[in-house]
């Protein structure tokens, strides 16, 4: 068998979305060097999911599997698909992406030429709907929310000071990470109030020193949907956020003054950012920075609070 690339998609009532993406693999660009898989999880769709996976048999074969995931949650489906893929290497990307016909070219050509044990892609973004100004020049402080992922055309080694964690909607790992540093975890993603699987992934996988690279050359391009461009789920996808870095702080013990389970600073950061927002109204990039800042300590306060209750 060629060296195989277990191509993992999650998807969740997106069936049209899907059969887009899965339309990218039959003109993905071949070689002789590898050959690839397509599994795909589905987290308990409802629409046709099965029925337009089925009708890829004709064209991929046994190289496309589908897998009925019914435990509601992202990564619960991801790690699902993770542990029925065979390949040495197991690249991920999402039901809304277009996938570049050379993706997993230039995926394969860049792990045998660089020592590295994970590697992060560009993502681009696709708007079919009105495109917000605001939103379309400040796209650079709304990468999180929109999928937004780019550093360039080069290799560069990853670096955690200057570099943002790797976006799940293009990421390939060796096998060996997952069987080192186990799956994602289940309680983060849709769904479930809080983001950063992906992030908290990456942190486990730096903590056991995996060589991590970004490579501009393997790209997708995530379709933004028109509910993506709103203040109400910019503000949301920021709390969650901000809930997770909540749960990221409490495992580290430390002792932070508390009002009813919240750190006192943390009160004191939200007033501060209010009140700096007011003489920044006038410039949009500040106030968008202030109100972004705003949303994610709103986030930690949530989060904390959360963590108090459920202590009783």
């Amino acid at each position: 068998m060629k060296n195989l690339i277990s191509v993992v998609i999650a998807t969740y009532n997106r069936c049209e979305s899907l059969r887009d993406t899965l339309n990218d693999f039959v003109y993905m660009k071949r070689s002789d060097e590898f050959d690839f898989e397509i599994i795909v999880a589905d987290n308990n769709s409802t629409d046709n999911t099965k029925e337009i996976v089925n009708n890829y048999k004709a064209s991929f074969g046994e190289k496309i599997q589908y897998y009925f995931e019914p435990v509601q949650g992202k990564y619960t489906a991801l790690n699902s698909g993770i542990k029925q893929a065979h390949g040495k290497i197991i690249a991920l990307t999402d039901d809304d992406c277009i996938v570049s016909k050379d993706w997993l070219f230039h995926m394969w050509k860049t792990f045998q030429e660089i020592d590295c044990d994970v590697l992060g892609g560009r993502v681009l973004i696709k708007v079919d709907s009105i495109f917000p100004a605001w939103l379309r020049g400040n796209i650079d402080l709304l990468n999180g929310p929109l999928g937004f992922y780019d550093y360039g055309n080069k290799i560069k080694r990853y670096n955690p000071e200057i570099m943002l964690p790797f976006v799940g909607a293009n990421t390939a790992f060796k096998r060996q990470c997952f069987e080192e540093c186990g799956l994602f975890r289940t309680e983060f993603g849709p769904g479930k109030g809080k983001k950063g699987g992906d992030t908290e992934f990456s942190r486990r996988l730096q903590k056991v020193g995996k060589k991590m690279y970004y490579a501009g050359s393997v790209v997708v391009t995530h379709r933004v949907q028109p509910e993506m461009l709103t203040l109400r789920y910019i503000s949301k996808w920021y709390i969650q956020s901000g809930r997770y870095a909540a749960a990221k702080k409490q495992m580290l013990n430390k002792n932070f003054v508390c009002y009813f389970g919240v750190p006192r600073y943390l009160f004191r950061e939200v007033i501060q950012d209010s009140i700096s927002m007011l003489p920044r109204i006038f410039n949009q990039r500040a106030c968008i920075e202030s109100w972004l800042k705003i949303f994610f300590t709103i986030g930690q306060i949530l989060g904390f609070r959360e963590a108090y209750c459920a202590k009783g």
